[in-house]
């Protein structure tokens, strides 16, 4: 898994992050993994209705909780708890 190396100014900047084989210095490659699949999560998502971005780009917020935890989660991170 690559580091990222340029973070984005906002979520939908992602697709443009310049990856960097050598570097570590972003996090280990479980923590970059679990990053890239939580925002490629939300993205996904967000026309759901079920997660979305906040306003500030900073965080974002659960809509659906139980489809969120029962659908949604075991999709992108399988049935771990």
């Amino acid at each position: 898994m690559d580091t990222i190396t340029n973070p984005p100014k906002s979520p939908m900047d992602y697709d443009d992050y310049e990856h960097d084989p050598i570097s570590d210095e972003q996090g280990t490659p479980a923590q970059n993994m679990f990053f890239h699949s939580l925002h490629t999560m939300i993205n996904n998502e967000a026309s759901t209705g079920c997660v979305e971005w906040l306003p500030d780009n900073k965080g974002f917020i659960i809509n659906q909780k139980k489809f969120f935890s029962n659908t949604v989660l075991p999709e992108y991170f399988g049935r771990a708890k």
